[in-house]
């Protein structure tokens, strides 16, 4: 149970584009660290390499070998996966998403205004599309009586459905109100429930 006057919202703040981003980043500042690492390690080799001192500074120099072959392995393997990180955001991700983006930007306030009118006008054409739906091919009265019975289960189903996202939707825009005004300006938070409503809006197969 939602405490309204709590005013504490529910819904998760997500920002896709600004959490790559933000992973993008703290994936090449650890590649960077490593890459220090990697070279200071390599002047303490060359320390080591150059002393002349005896047992004791031998053993060190090959624990900084080791240590040197495993870093630069992990270092490789970070640099393959900010390299994979920024292509897939570059190729797969940005593009698209920018264009989510333009059009919750260009429809969003309508939407939210108009989501009623939409999904009514949605629920009335796919009921038509129920009632004028025709089987050519049943042959028996008994099929064709089973076929309109259908059709009124269907069509009660679909009532139903209608009502049940008229509450999801209402809930949905209640919980993206609660929101702090910064979060709920958002772009990328009102693009959530631009997607949301827009799914519940559409009156698909049941």
């Amino acid at each position: 149970m939602r405490l309204h006057l709590l005013k504490k919202s529910d819904m998760k703040v997500y920002k896709p584009k600004e959490e790559f981003v933000q992973s993008i980043n703290i994936q090449n500042v650890y590649v960077e660290l490593l890459k220090d690492y990697h070279k200071n390690l390599t002047t303490e080799i060359e320390i080591e390499t150059s002393s002349k001192s005896a047992l004791g500074v031998t053993y060190r120099l090959s624990k900084l070998k080791v240590e040197f072959y495993e870093l630069g392995a992990k270092l490789d393997e970070q640099i393959d996966l900010l390299r994979n990180k920024i292509l897939h955001y570059d190729t797969n991700f940005i593009t698209s998403y920018d264009l989510e983006l333009a059009e919750c930007v260009d429809e969003f306030d309508d939407l939210l205004v108009n989501y009623s009118k939409i999904l009514e006008a949605n629920f009335k054409v796919w009921k038509t599309a129920i009632k004028t739906d025709k089987l050519s091919n049943i042959a028996t009265l008994e099929d064709k009586n089973t076929f309109k019975e259908l059709k009124v289960v269907r069509i009660t189903q679909g009532k139903l459905s209608y009502q049940s996202k008229i509450k999801k939707i209402k809930f949905f825009i209640e919980d993206w109100k609660s929101l702090d005004l910064k979060d709920r300006n958002h772009i990328e938070v009102k693009n959530v429930l631009y997607k949301d409503i827009k799914k519940l809006v559409t009156f698909t197969q049941i």
